[in-house]
């Protein structure tokens, strides 16, 4: 993610909240329920609000020359959905 990306997800986040609520993480490891282990995720999302945690989000990052096999996609969705912490 260029620096420039990272400025406009904060900038997308804090339309409804200020700064101090938006934090990005670059690089994290997020427990994964079903593998009972904590797991690289590239970059993750929270938005925090007075009410408690908003918004959650986790990217994977990558750089292929030829676009992802199905697989390859449904592999990482799985990976994310049992992360829901």
């Amino acid at each position: 993610m260029t620096p420039m990306i990272v400025q406009y997800l904060v900038g997308l986040c804090c339309l409804r909240n200020d700064p101090d609520a938006v934090d990005i993480t670059i690089g994290d490891l997020v427990m994964d329920g079903a593998a009972r282990k904590r797991r690289d995720v590239d970059v993750t999302v929270t938005l925090h609000e007075s009410d408690g945690v908003r918004a959650f989000k986790a990217y994977e990052v990558k750089r292929e020359r030829k676009p992802l096999d199905v697989q390859i996609v449904e592999q990482l969705c799985m990976k994310l959905r049992d992360m829901p912490d």
